[in-house]
């Protein structure tokens, strides 16, 4: 019976080892893309309302997006509570790690160990 328990909670581990890896990555991706975004998003708007000058707008877009990256940079506390929101949920994926194999310890240490061989009672 510890077997099939051993079974069970390695396979929840391993789900929960999949679920925390996608949902760190993306974090890690928004985080990447959304500057990204902005640019192509400001291009578009400024293609809209001004007409077919795309190459000039990027040059804007570009530079309104670092602008607004600098003043994020300049502001220490929402850059650290950004940064913090991912390391807490890295922290949560290792604890919860930690927990499937604390429980996988437990059911090693309910079973008794019954390891006589039949040689070893056949010498009895």
């Amino acid at each position: 019976m510890a077997r099939v328990n051993v079974i069970i909670v390695r396979a929840f581990e391993f789900l929960f080892f999949v679920l925390f890896t996608y949902l760190i990555l993306v974090y890690g991706g928004i985080l990447l893309l959304l500057p990204l975004d902005l640019v192509v998003q400001i291009i578009n708007l400024l293609d809209f309302v001004f007409g077919d000058h795309g190459f000039l707008y990027a040059f804007f877009a570009v530079a309104t997006v670092a602008a607004l990256a600098y003043r994020i940079y300049k502001m220490p506390m929402l850059w650290k509570a950004i940064l913090d929101t991912g390391c807490a949920l890295a922290r949560l994926g290792y604890e919860q790690n930690r927990h499937f194999e604390a429980m996988i310890q437990s059911f090693g240490e309910d079973e008794p160990e019954n390891n006589t061989s039949a040689s070893d009672q056949d010498q009895n």
